[in-house]
């Protein structure tokens, strides 16, 4: 709750926040912690139940978000909010300033705005046990010049990459023929492609930089 001060007419500092612990947090909403750059580390309670995807858009701040060991929901992975059994990463702070992040094998899926505001990273690797990743994962991530996508990936949700500030040297690392690759010539993002093709009626196996207009993919 919040309390005033009455006699002070300072609205950016005539109040303070109070916990009622009569009435414990169970849920953090959307945009709820809408905290610019004030605050770097949040932590969750072992009360928390639900955690909205949009609960720390625009904490540009924020370098480590703390799980409650007993929270039976949730977890933290050295600051980057997962789920409990670390199927799902949830958010990676948008104010964490590592340049490279390797997600957790155990990773199924990534959800929506994971990533999104993250302007340190500039390379991202999806292990092979990823099957999904969530609309605007890495939204507006404007120093990311690489990421791998392994051929698990089938699903993909909208505006995964947008933004208006996207580095020119972005490009996707894939599989030849994977649902990454297709994903990439459909939305007109350079990649890598690896893997088996034939040349000359022989198969062989080397990188080959393809960019999505070209029609030998």
């Amino acid at each position: 709750k919040v309390e005033y001060k009455m006699d002070n007419p300072n609205t950016k500092t005539n109040f303070k926040v109070v916990r009622d612990e009569t009435k414990p947090v169970t849920e953090v909403g959307s945009y709820v912690l809408n905290c610019d750059e004030k605050v770097k580390v949040i932590t969750i309670g072992a009360g928390v139940e639900k955690v909205d995807p949009k609960a720390f858009y625009s904490c540009w701040a924020l370098r480590e978000i703390r799980v409650d060991e007993n929270n039976p929901n949730y977890c933290d992975v050295d600051g980057v909010l997962y789920n409990k059994d670390k199927t799902v990463l949830i958010q990676y702070p948008a104010g964490n300033n590592g340049t490279s992040y390797i997600i957790t094998d155990s990773v199924t899926s990534i959800g929506r705005i994971a990533f999104t505001d993250c302007s340190s990273l500039t390379s991202i690797t999806i292990p092979g046990s990823v099957t999904s990743i969530g609309d605007g994962a890495f939204y507006d991530c404007t120093e990311l010049q690489s990421i791998y996508i392994p051929d698990s990936v089938i699903k993909f949700g909208d505006y995964i990459f947008g933004g208006d500030n996207r580095n020119e040297q972005f490009t996707i690392e894939c599989k030849r023929g994977s649902a990454a690759q297709r994903y990439a010539k459909e939305n007109g993002f350079e990649y890598i492609a690896t893997g088996h093709y034939v040349k000359n009626g022989v198969y062989d196996n080397q990188n080959v930089i393809l960019k999505a207009d070209d029609s030998n993919t």
